[in-house]
């Protein structure tokens, strides 16, 4: 698994990069992101910075990142993501798109 990760990440279409990232955030593949799934991923990702994370983010502005990013997603207002909202939104914003391609570039290191 963790070449086949590896080699998606640096050497996969943006089509296939975004696929493995959005089964990252659907582990059970129901085809639904809610708020409540990146909720938790924020926090666990805030867990592992620590007390170094600046500025420190409450529980509550955690929740309110979590919708906002579901709301930047979901277009018909369904309270999740799809992976086709996923797909289009990513593969249309440039802060995206130069972000996984710096996280792929890092995997060189």
């Amino acid at each position: 698994d963790f070449v086949g990760v590896c080699s998606t990440l640096l050497r996969g279409t943006i089509e296939e990069k975004l696929n493995w990232i959005y089964k990252l955030y659907d582990p059970k593949n129901t085809g639904k992101i809610g708020w409540e799934r990146i909720f938790r991923i924020i926090t666990a990702i805030d867990d592992l910075i620590g007390t170094k994370a600046i500025p420190i983010v409450s529980p509550d502005q955690r929740v309110e990142q979590a919708r906002q990013i579901v709301q930047k997603f979901d277009h018909e207002n369904k309270g999740w993501i799809s992976r086709e909202d996923f797909m289009t939104v990513c593969s249309q914003d440039e802060r995206i798109l130069q972000s996984i391609s710096t996280l792929c570039s890092s995997i060189m290191i």
